[in-house]
């Protein structure tokens, strides 16, 4: 066989992959179709392929009933792994394409959907949609005011007598009113 140039294997991967998928997407198909069928079919067929994870058998019941993108199967990205939990039709349309990402200073950036950070696909991705500009102000908002609010709570003690001795909780200062307090606790 004739050596192949790296060109001409891209194509040809590009063409088997294409193919694969489209087989990954007919072979889920099959299978829903015969777990519908049949109360034991998801447990056959898991006895079948003992090596395939019980989690992959949920994610072809998904692509077999349309709920899930047979390109989800094998992406990993935080994009992907939220994304996947939106309906089929929004899937279809986002998958693989950059979205626009507000930023804390209010500017837009196109991040691109296999590079997301997690933090980035949660401000991007709600439960059930992509958010817009103006809602990922109001995400930025509000997980701010929550990063603040829970600043602000400290401990109540940041000491306490134990056996006789001043046993310090956390790192703290005292006033020297605040020390005679706690002293005088002992």
């Amino acid at each position: 066989m004739k050596a192949l140039t790296v060109t001409k294997s891209i194509e040809l991967f590009k063409v088997l992959f294409e193919k694969g998928m489209q087989k990954l997407q007919e072979a889920c198909e099959v299978y829903v179709k015969a777990i519908d069928k049949d109360d034991n079919g998801a447990k056959e067929f898991r006895e079948a392929f003992p090596t395939i994870p019980a989690s992959a058998w949920t994610k072809f019941e998904n692509v077999g009933r349309k709920q899930m993108i047979p390109e989800l199967l094998t992406d990993t990205t935080p994009m992907a792994e939220r994304v996947k939990k939106l309906p089929y039709s929004a899937q279809r349309h986002l998958y693989g394409k950059s979205q626009q990402l507000v930023t804390k200073t209010g500017d837009i950036l196109n991040v691109s959907f296999h590079h997301a950070s997690k933090e980035q696909a949660r401000q991007l991705v709600a439960q059930d949609h992509i958010r817009t500009p103006s809602e990922q102000r109001a995400w930025i908002e509000n997980t701010k005011s929550g990063l603040e609010k829970k600043e602000e709570i400290k401990p109540q003690k940041v000491y306490e007598i134990k056996n006789g001795k001043l046993v310090i909780l956390e790192p703290c200062s005292f006033t020297k009113d605040q020390l005679i307090q706690a002293l005088a606790e002992l």
